[in-house]
């Protein structure tokens, strides 16, 4: 017993068209997304790199913060 899943394609050139149309749809879909993760990876690396430069800068102190509240 044959189980057909979709609808029957009458002139198989139409429907092998369609195909490669989804098939380069899904390609470039999947190339593009590849590309903003690309990007975005190396944007949050250069952002940590330039923060690491600037060097770590300590949180002020209890007396500090109590002294700007009291301002």
């Amino acid at each position: 017993m044959a189980i057909q899943i979709g609808m029957s394609c009458d002139p198989q050139w139409l429907c092998d068209g369609i195909g490669w149309v989804l098939a380069l749809l899904l390609l470039l879909l999947l190339s593009g997304l590849l590309k903003v993760i690309i990007r975005e990876i190396r944007q949050s690396q250069s952002s940590r790199a330039q923060s690491s430069r600037e060097g770590y800068k300590k949180p002020p102190a209890e007396k500090d913060i109590n002294r700007q509240r009291h301002r």
